[in-house]
């Protein structure tokens, strides 16, 4: 089986983000609670308010996370699409036998 280019790419893009460590309590918080604005994942890392929103802006553009405005607060929740091909292109490179040459 052959995993294309494309897949490749969004793979290593997602992994990118998913090596730090903010990004991954980020996550992590957001796959437990659903849906949070930025002071409550702010309070619940203990970081502050400007670090937080950058990790989530730079992670919103990577299409990773989804933004829902709620009157005037914005929360944030895991990009539904990026779990679903995340996970299929992890289950293709799992299945991908390696060739030695």
């Amino acid at each position: 089986m052959e995993l294309n280019k494309e897949k490749a790419r969004f793979l290593m893009k997602s992994l990118r983000y998913l090596m730090h460590p903010v990004n991954c309590k980020i996550i992590t918080l957001l796959e437990k609670e659903r849906e949070l604005e930025i002071k409550n994942i702010a309070t619940l890392l203990n970081l502050p308010k400007p670090t937080v929103s950058q990790y989530l802006v730079d992670m919103k553009n990577g299409k990773i996370l989804i933004t829902k405005r709620i009157n005037r607060k914005l929360n944030y929740s895991i990009n539904p699409f990026f779990l679903d091909e995340f996970k299929m292109c992890v289950e293709n490179c799992v299945s991908i036998e390696p060739v030695i040459k």
